[in-house]
């Protein structure tokens, strides 16, 4: 269950997803030499708030972060730990003492040599409750840092767990890269927003960043270490990444077909068609994301668990996907995706899903007291272009079958994101799952544990607190899926969030790309940024 789909997975989904993935599957150039240079161009529907790692989980911020920093450890493709800043590891027999030795000769952007006191000042700022890191639930047992020498590193837990290596991942988030120290502590508040104060020591070093409208990012020339991540010492291979920022999927797809830009994660699926009989390449494939809407459970009304299922109960899923997903989507099965190695399968938790059910739905909200309904609001992101739509359906259904008047907002990304991450608002959110997490524990401690700075909507069941704890201490693999399967039952029965379809996802490329096989499947994974640096241009 800590791994993501690999092909061979995906190529066992059945008629439908095979039919898919192998309709739309790129051509595959691993023989081919690659070449070096280029400018790689990039569009996407926003902008990075800040290039700060760990103090955003937007997915411009995170994409863009893992082409800037390097972790100590991260996930290869085929999803095992692999050295990155840390060459080797040791841990303690007790399980509390970690400690990493850097590798050497490692350069950041600015010049200066990598030391254990990057490492530590990142960390240290990581724990510290008065830091602004709604990631920092993914270091929760860390208790103190120690340097050793320059090049040696001791993590202390306060106690043992199983997923300490994992959180720590480059791969996991972008929330491990290290930056400069000296950097971040003479540019302070700034650090991460203007581009002379971003400093790491990744693939590639931010030149120019104009905001909302275009960031340019050149090679590290420096960086000759070999990242297992990038398959080989010789990535990455263009000289120059530029994205460009198109906040409308319309103006992506022109840009796409009039050969503006060489590659886009998120197209809306009425595009596709053009773009394939334009020489644009397209793989489909299943995502691992989830979105839902989450329920601000310290409101009252949504404090009664009948009311949060007879809403779920209320929306017709199914008729999103057919009429605005055109199909190419399914209903999201929680956190735990049905496709994922190890999860039960969509007919086993059907009987926990919240079915279209008029019936039940009217009966639970009268039971619940509310039999006239009630107003509430809901507030929105567009990360991709149906997400209107769906927003629009659900207050119309909502309407219709139960009279609960539902005021929508719209946002800007950094309004959206700030409400959404410190739970400000007062009935429902369109809120999103981390679909690129390589470990179930982002999927459950992260966002369920009543103490985790990643509980959005403040979930606060003793019952959850025990299996998510139990989870992350728990070596054998038998144990964890039984767990797993418990939390999923619970969140399904409390209904803490509406889970909503999400399309399939579409990644468009021109045909001159090359090693974007992998980097499709792998997409789920830091938005596709692994892939980007493997990229080389073929004209």
């Amino acid at each position: 269950m800590d791994r993501m789909l690999d092909r061979r997975s995906i190529l066992k989904l059945g008629a439908a997803g095979a039919a898919a993935l192998s309709a739309r599957l790129p051509a595959a150039h691993a023989q081919e030499k690659p070449k070096r240079g280029g400018t790689l161009t990039i569009g996407r529907n926003h902008d990075a708030d800040t290039l700060y790692p760990g103090r955003s989980t937007g997915l411009s911020a995170i994409a863009t972060n893992m082409l800037l920093y390097d972790g100590l450890v991260l996930h290869d493709f085929q999803m095992k730990i692999r050295p990155a800043l840390a060459e080797r590891w040791e841990l303690s027999p007790d399980g509390l003492t970690w400690t990493f030795y850097l590798r050497k000769g490692v350069k950041f952007h600015c010049g200066a040599p990598l030391t254990a006191q990057d490492v530590k000042d990142h960390f240290d700022r990581w724990i510290d409750p008065k830091e602004a890191f709604p990631t920092r639930a993914k270091v929760a047992s860390l208790a103190e840092t120690k340097v050793v020498d320059d090049t040696t590193l001791v993590c202390r837990l306060k106690n043992p767990t199983l997923v300490f290596l994992n959180n720590v991942s480059q791969t996991e988030w972008s929330y491990a890269g290290i930056p400069h120290a000296k950097h971040v502590a003479q540019h302070g508040q700034d650090y991460g927003v203007l581009p002379a104060s971003v400093c790491g020591t990744g693939p590639f070093k931010l030149k120019d960043w104009v905001k909302d409208d275009r960031m340019e990012l050149v090679r590290h020339d420096a960086y000759a270490w070999g990242s297992p991540a990038y398959d080989n010492t010789g990535a990455p291979w263009v000289d120059r990444i530029v994205f460009r920022t198109l906040p409308e999927d319309a103006a992506r797809a022109a840009e796409l077909e009039a050969g503006g830009i060489d590659l886009d994660i998120d197209v809306a699926p009425q595009h596709i068609g053009r773009l394939e009989g334009k020489g644009v390449k397209i793989t489909s494939i299943p995502r691992l994301s989830s979105n839902h809407i989450g329920f601000n459970m310290e409101k009252e009304v949504f404090k009664d668990a009948r009311v949060r299922r007879a809403v779920a109960h209320a929306v017709n899923r199914q008729e999103i996907v057919q009429f605005v997903m055109k199909g190419q989507a399914d209903v999201s099965y929680g956190f735990i995706h049905p496709l994922a190695p190890g999860a039960a399968s969509k007919e086993q938790m059907r009987p926990f899903m919240a079915e279209f059910s008029l019936d039940r739905s009217k009966k639970l909200l009268t039971e619940a007291g509310h039999p006239n309904g009630f107003d509430t609001t809901l507030f929105y992101y567009e990360y991709f272009p149906q997400m209107t739509s769906q927003v629009q359906l659900v207050q119309q259904d909502l309407k219709k079958h139960l009279n609960i008047n539902v005021k929508i907002t719209k946002l800007d990304y950094t309004g959206y994101y700030g409400r959404y991450v410190e739970s400000k608002w007062d009935g429902m959110s369109w809120g999103f799952q981390s679909g690129h997490a390589v470990g179930v524990d982002e999927r459950t401690y992260h966002y369920l544990h009543s103490k985790s700075t990643k509980n959005f909507f403040r979930v606060n069941d003793p019952m959850i607190d025990d299996l998510t704890s139990k989870l992350r201490q728990t070596p054998d693999r038998a144990e964890q899926r039984v767990i797993t399967r418990k939390i999923v039952e619970r969140e399904f029965d409390q209904v803490w969030r509406m889970w909503m379809p999400y399309d399939n996802g579409f990644v468009t490329s021109q045909p001159h790309l090359r090693n974007m096989t992998s980097g499709a499947l792998r997409r789920t994974d830091g938005y596709g940024s692994p892939m980007v640096a493997r990229v080389w241009l073929d004209k």
